[in-house]
C-alpha cells in the first residue's frame, strides 16, 4: 500500500521540483535575492570586504529570495 502511494505521489513531486529549478535557471540570480554577510552577532550587512569582521566574524552567502 505504501509503495503504491509513493508510486503515484513520486510524479507529481518530481513535476513540482522540475518547474521550481526551472524557474530558478531563469532568472538573473537563480533562486537568490542578493549576497549578504551573516555575521556571529547576527547582523546581516551588504557585500563588503571583511564586512563581519568587527562583528566576530562570519559568512558571506546568497540571501534566498521571497519567491520560492
Amino acid at each position: 500500500m505504501i509503495l503504491l502511494i509513493l508510486v503515484l505521489v513520486s510524479p507529481f513531486v518530481v513535476s513540482q521540483n522540475s518547474v521550481k529549478y526551472q524557474s530558478w535557471l531563469e532568472q538573473p540570480r537563480g533562486p537568490f535575492s542578493r549576497i549578504r554577510w551573516f555575521c556571529s552577532d547576527g547582523t546581516i550587512l551588504p557585500p563588503k570586504a571583511y564586512a563581519c569582521t568587527p562583528h566576530g566574524g562570519g559568512f558571506q552567502h546568497g540571501q534566498w529570495s521571497a519567491d520560492p
